[in-house]
This record gives structure tokens, C-alpha cells and sequence, in this order.
């Protein structure tokens, strides 16, 4: 469990690592479902020439968690999976993902590292995946696309029946997505790396909820290398739309007023 004045989280590293409780605190709402938060994606590798072949590969494999650091100021906790369980092809590839809350900061902090300890040179691609679920309610998101900000809502689970599509750009201009709720206005903002962004997608179902996720560009490891990135996720309020967001702020405009 990760706590601070303002996130309540907490991990089942056996349920592939999720976090089964994503509360903010000053809204006393947990922002996820029954399949948790926090959710891994690899693009699975059949072998050199036959990148993405089989899709996406989703492991259920248990994960190992530590706690880096508990001290007034932050709280961090790792989560690690051995790759090679999943493939035996990526034998010595260990995932680590670490989450961390400061002491009055309304941020989680999230960094992903791959390392390869293994003996061979190979190729990968990992994809975060969030499990946003705001109950009851229709949920809009917004993507950055060199056309404008893309945007289309999520509606309840259960209700309207419009099936499952993406929201997707493979032509982003800016390093972040977020989502808001139409009748509390209430929302998340996450903010990546640009330097590793391939696309961005936000996966809606009133089947199932949304899924807020963006692709990493495919990386190659030699023995000894590690590949990391960082991103922050943070809540937004009282905003009509998203249409910008940087350094943990997020905005919208109109024709008049810029917020």
C-alpha cells in the first residue's frame, strides 16, 4: 500500500501486479474497477522479422514487490516480473516498474525499467496500460494529434451499447493524454516521455470501461543494457476539456479565454 495525504493505492503483486485500489482522497473515489489500475502490454516478438506477429501479449504471471523506500517525504515500491517466465526466449529480461508518492504532492510518480541480463541482443516493445473507471459516469479523453486534440467519451459500463473502439494517434504532438468526467468534471492527466512515444490510444468499451495507454518506440537491449522511462499521473478538475497539459498542469481554451 502506497498513502499519502492525497493517493491510497494498493498492489496485488499476485494478480499480475495491479493496483485493486486507486482512491483519491480528496474525492473519496476510487478510479478503478475489478481488474485493477495498473496493467503491462508487450508487443511479443516471434523472432527477428517477425515483430508484432502474434500481437499483444498481456502476462497474468505474479510479480515480485519490494519496498525501495518508506520515509516521511516518499514512499516507493517496486514491482518486478521475470520476462524469461513469460518467453523463454528473453531469458535474464527482468521488467521492474516503481510507484511513488511524495509528501503533499498530488502526483504518482512512475518509473519503468527493462533490463536485460541475459546473453543475447534482442528487440522489444512495451505499452503501460491504466484501467480508468469513473462509476456511473461518461467520460471524455483527449489526445494531442497533429490535427488538433482528438476526443470522444466513454459512456458507462452497460449502458448505450456503442461497442468497443480506440481513440488513436500515431501522429502525436505532445507527450500526454487525460480524461474528465461530463457531470462532476472530474478527471487524470498522465504525462510520458516524449523521447520514447510512438502513439497514443485511449481504448473505449461500454462492455468493459476505458483503457488509457500509449506505445513505446521498439527498443533493442544488448546483454548488460537497460531501457527506461518515466511518466506522472495526476487529477484535473472543473475543466470543460483538456487541450493542453505540461510539467503538471493541465488546461483548456476557447475562443475567448485560455484556462
Amino acid at each position: 500500500m502506497l498513502e499519502n495525504e492525497f493517493f491510497q493505492i494498493a498492489f496485488e503483486p499476485q494478480k499480475a501486479g495491479r493496483a485493486t485500489n486507486f482512491v483519491f482522497i480528496p474525492w473519496s473515489q476510487d478510479i478503478t474497477g475489478k481488474d485493477g489500475f495498473f496493467k503491462d502490454s508487450f508487443r511479443e516478438i516471434g523472432g527477428e522479422g517477425q515483430l508484432f506477429n502474434f500481437g499483444f501479449l498481456y502476462p497474468e504471471y505474479p510479480y515480485r514487490a519490494e519496498i525501495i523506500l518508506n520515509a516521511e517525504e516518499e514512499a516507493r515500491i517496486r514491482l518486478s516480473l521475470d520476462i524469461g517466465a513469460i518467453d523463454k526466449n528473453y531469458s535474464g529480461w527482468i521488467l521492474q516498474r516503481e510507484y511513488s508518492l511524495k509528501r503533499g504532492e498530488p502526483f504518482v510518480y512512475v518509473t519503468v525499467r527493462m533490463v536485460n541480463d541475459g546473453n543475447e541482443k534482442k528487440k522489444f516493445a512495451y505499452r503501460p496500460s491504466h484501467l480508468v473507471h469513473f462509476e456511473n459516469e461518461t467520460v471524455w479523453y483527449f489526445i494531442p494529434d497533429v490535427s488538433g486534440v482528438l476526443r470522444d467519451y466513454d459512456p458507462p459500463v452497460g449502458s448505450d451499447g456503442r461497442g468497443s473502439h480506440g481513440l488513436f494517434t500515431m501522429h502525436p504532438v505532445g507527450s500526454w493524454m487525460g480524461c474528465m468526467t461530463e457531470s462532476s468534471q472530474r478527471g487524470l492527466v498522465f504525462e510520458f516521455d516524449w523521447k520514447h512515444l510512438d502513439s497514443i490510444e485511449a481504448w473505449i468499451s461500454s462492455r468493459t470501461g476505458s483503457i488509457a495507454q500509449w506505445f513505446y518506440r521498439i527498443f533493442t537491449l544488448s546483454p548488460g543494457q537497460t531501457w527506461q522511462t518515466s511518466y506522472i499521473i495526476y487529477p484535473v478538475e472543473k475543466l470543460i476539456s483538456i487541450d493542453g497539459a505540461s510539467s503538471g498542469l493541465a488546461g483548456y481554451s476557447d475562443h475567448r479565454n485560455k484556462y
